[in-house]
């Protein structure tokens, strides 16, 4: 099932988008994991003001309900001088995104009211390898056109490039399930270009 759900996923939502070029960093996939990459801006969410690239590893389990790994992924964003980035403006970025990856994977579905999409983003802390956030999405699966409520975290690094790095998590589970200590092994295989 998920070999059927998967091209879904990419040729539906990230067809839109233009395809990345090589981004100076190693980020390995596990085996098994689906890996998708694409340049900013992005077609779905083109108010997102960003210009660099999105990395996304799905695991092998995203597209499978009965799953523990159902819609649990990591995602990179590269990005070129993207401005000043706080939890507020996280908010904003992740409801455009979510809303409009809803609506580009619509099909059939019946279109949903606005603001269908909330994200509550706050920091969570700031270490040596840059500032953390975490908090929640609430939006609409687009495989099944119900609510979905997904856990986040993410860490914003500068780079020794000039780059700022968005480090990516994301699960229905709660934090406390097995799942996050497979996503924390794979976004911290992500190295930058030395």
């Amino acid at each position: 099932m998920i070999k059927k759900l998967l091209p879904v996923f990419t040729l539906i939502v990230f067809a839109l988008g233009a395809k990345a070029q090589q981004a100076p960093y190693e980020f390995p996939a596990p085996q098994g994991w689906t890996t998708e990459k694409f340049a900013f801006p992005l077609s779905f969410a083109p108010k997102i003001p960003f210009k660099g690239t999105e990395e996304l590893h799905l695991s092998p389990g995203w597209g499978k309900a009965e799953s523990d790994e159902y819609w649990s992924y990591v995602f990179v964003w590269y990005l070129d001088s993207p401005g000043d980035v706080g939890a507020k403006e996280l908010d904003d970025y992740l409801t455009q995104y979510y809303s409009g990856l809803y609506m580009a994977n619509l099909g059939k579905k019946p279109t949903p009211q606005a603001g269908f999409t909330q994200a509550e983003i706050k920091v969570a802390g700031q270490k040596e390898d840059g500032k953390y956030f975490d908090g929640t999405i609430t939006t609409l699966d687009f495989l099944t056109g119900k609510p979905i409520k997904f856990f986040v975290t993410m860490n914003m690094r500068k780079l020794a490039d000039g780059h700022i790095v968005f480090l990516n998590e994301v699960s229905p589970k709660e934090y406390t399930q097995p799942v996050w200590a497979t996503l924390d092994g794979v976004i911290h295989s992500f190295k930058p270009a030395n």
